[in-house]
């Protein structure tokens, strides 16, 4: 009996091992590329910045996310005739530019249509008619709270936002120039 344990096994590891390698290998793909999908801090692409202002300033003392807003937060496409009513939650684009002799960009212009060249940010309009292109929150460490008072009360706060190729967006840092 003792003979035919290691012929056995020889047999098992002989059919078994190329089957366990490729499943090692399937795994550690996998692994590598799951966390290249998630939308998070993993967007690669153009980096701008933009002036911002927080919606509810009193909450900042909470501890919780604040809500910041854009110049283009209210603002709704021109070309109305091509919104339906009935999908609250259409994309919609705002297409940047930069401000003349500073690196701060603007909104050039709200639109249902994807820009074709240019930068633009992709978002979506809530049923209450509000812009949200997932820029919108942030969580103010407490070390900063009291510097981002200061900034929103004297309108100094900007934000540096990363967007891709078909306008995805996330936020970056926090700028409060002194």
């Amino acid at each position: 009996m003792s003979a035919t344990l290691p012929s056995f096994w020889h047999r098992f590891v002989r059919r078994r091992l190329p089957l366990i390698i490729v499943f090692a290998v399937l795994q550690a793909t996998l692994a590598f590329l799951l966390p290249r999908n998630t939308r998070g801090t993993q967007i690669r692409g153009d980096s701008v910045v933009l002036k911002a202002t927080c919606r509810h300033p009193e909450l900042i003392a909470g501890g919780n996310e604040v809500l910041l807003t854009y110049s283009f937060s209210s603002q709704m496409p021109s070309d109305t005739e091509l919104a339906d009513p009935a999908q609250p939650h259409q994309d919609i684009y705002v297409r940047l530019q930069q401000n003349p002799n500073t690196p701060h960009h603007h909104c050039a212009a709200v639109t249902w249509n994807k820009p074709d060249t240019g930068r633009f940010i992709k978002g979506r309009v809530t049923p209450a008619g509000q812009l949200q292109c997932g820029i919108e929150q942030l969580t103010v460490p407490e070390d900063l709270k009291q510097t981002f008072r200061q900034a929103v009360a004297s309108d100094r706060l900007f934000v540096e936002i990363t967007f891709d190729k078909s306008g995805r967006a996330v936020l970056r840092r926090l700028l409060m120039p002194e």
